[in-house]
């Protein structure tokens, strides 16, 4: 396993879902080295696409669907000072996000949501790899993703004392 996809799972528990100080991180999430071009979706105020910049080196298109959300982002990518990194997009899913990056992460979104943004972008579907993590619906989620052939690559559960948490990594 490519141990950057398992990196951007490991943040994906750290940072998006804000789970509490009783996480479980699984030892199969390990850090790595080199950067890549990521696709954040739902950044909300952009904690995962800051961490990844910072720590790996990643350029980060971080897209949400609200202003006020995206704004927060923006404030914390000029305080983190990555602003070279991280762009900001304002969009539904991933229509403005350039078919470049090689890693797509969705989490924290319901899986109904989730199967509807892969559904309606056709470069997901080529080779990238996606990252997801439904808040809610997991078992939608995995059904399209099993009708829609996609592999799963790693799947990980995160856990606090209150939620456990799925973290997936998947292509086609």
């Amino acid at each position: 396993m490519d141990k950057r996809l398992t990196a951007i799972a490991n943040c994906v528990a750290l940072t998006l879902l804000e789970i509490p100080n009783d996480l479980s991180i699984p030892d199969s999430l390990t850090p790595y080295t080199e950067p890549m071009a990521v696709a954040d979706i739902g950044t909300d105020h952009g904690k995962l696409a800051v961490y990844l910049a910072k720590t790996y080196g990643c350029t980060v298109y971080a897209g949400d669907i609200a202003e006020g959300p995206l704004s927060a982002c923006k404030s914390l990518v000029k305080k983190s000072e990555v602003t070279d990194k991280v762009i900001p997009v304002l969009c539904n899913g991933l229509e403005k996000i350039p078919e470049q990056v090689s890693t797509i992460v969705i989490a924290g979104l319901g899986g109904e949501t989730i199967a509807e943004i892969i559904d309606s972008s056709p470069f997901c579907l080529s080779g990238k790899t996606l990252v997801l993590s439904p808040h809610s619906h997991e078992d939608r989620l995995l059904g399209y993703l099993s009708d829609q052939n996609f592999a799963t690559l790693q799947r990980e559960t995160v856990l606090s004392k209150k939620k456990s948490y799925i973290v997936l990594m998947v292509k086609k």
